[in-house]
């Protein structure tokens, strides 16, 4: 087991956080834990615990979807609505809050300071920096935005971080039309790999990526210890 303190986490939230890998729920590691300075510890595990102490909330299932691209040319879209968008708007956000439903953050009770929304808006700000190959598309439909989708690079291949889409304008299609710009987009750019990560709770999430063949590839639970 490592704890690590989370340098990043402290500052944005005002209180310590770490984060703890490679735990397996051995007596030692959970007093280790409970003994440790931080407010907040995010304690990753490979598989579900139901022996561990009542203050170790699961707070997320992690889910790491990944598709292989296609090495031949995908039919461009035949439409125009996705554009690439160049700066954060409130609507934005609106719609980045409505897709974290289920985000650990969101669903810890324990979160008191608007630690949810002010994440997703820095999340979708840092969405935009070119520098870390952010880039972000939106469906527009009588110049209203109706869907984005993010993407990132995250281990060296194309990384969907957020996608949302009205939760009026749900059941149109246009998540499966945002995936389809992108799986466009990526093989032009030559790219052989598509991650995307949800909440295994998120069951509409996981019915959509499975409907679109990405496959798990990976499971990790994940923690909430407060002090």
């Amino acid at each position: 087991m490592i704890i690590e303190k989370l340098q990043w986490d402290t500052d944005f939230f005002g209180y310590e956080v770490a984060k703890v890998i490679d735990f397996t729920g051995t007596e030692v590691e959970v007093k280790a834990i409970n003994h440790f300075s931080a407010k907040l510890m995010y304690v990753f595990a490979e598989q579900a615990m139901d022996h561990l102490p009542a203050n170790f909330f699961l707070a997320d299932e992690k889910v790491v979807f990944k598709q292989k691209l296609p090495t031949h040319a995908v039919a461009p879209l035949v439409q125009t609505e996705i554009i690439e968008l160049f700066e954060p708007t409130k609507v934005l956000v609106e719609l980045a809050l409505q897709s974290g439903l289920y985000s650990r953050f969101k669903v810890d009770e324990n979160f008191k300071n608007q630690e949810f929304e002010r994440l997703y808006t820095k999340w979708i700000e840092n969405s935009f920096d070119a520098s870390k190959n952010a880039r972000v598309f939106g469906y527009i439909s009588e110049e209203k935005l109706l869907g984005f989708v993010t993407l990132g690079v995250k281990n060296n291949i194309p990384d969907i971080g957020l996608i949302a889409v009205d939760e009026q304008a749900r059941g149109q299609g246009i998540g499966s039309k945002l995936l389809h710009y992108l799986y466009t987009l990526l093989v032009q750019e030559k790219q052989h790999e598509l991650t995307v990560t949800t909440q295994g709770k998120n069951l509409p999430a996981m019915a959509f990526y499975q409907k679109n063949f990405f496959e798990v590839f990976s499971t990790t639970y994940i923690y909430h210890v407060w002090k």
